[in-house]
């Protein structure tokens, strides 16, 4: 079973499908801009199957100093 298979993509379902995943499913967040090995992460939480949500943008500088709240990430990640 590959990937495509094994990846319920979040952000292509309706809101009742949404409502009918299972409660104990896993739910992968994607973080920078780099490909995953989908299959090796299911391999490693040991599951046959996640939904993959959608990218949330994050760690952005704002211009006038004031904190970014919860998703706030320092200067030097931003660097990396």
């Amino acid at each position: 079973m590959h990937d495509h298979d094994r990846i319920i993509r979040y952000d292509d379902l309706t809101w009742p499908e949404v409502a009918d995943l299972p409660r104990e499913l896993p739910m992968l967040v994607p973080l920078g801009l780099g490909r995953y090995d989908l299959d090796g992460a299911l391999d490693r939480l040991g599951v046959q199957q996640a939904a993959l949500l959608p990218s949330v943008p994050y760690g952005f500088r704002r211009v006038d100093g004031d904190p970014l709240g919860a998703l706030a990430v320092s200067p030097g990640l931003l660097r990396r």
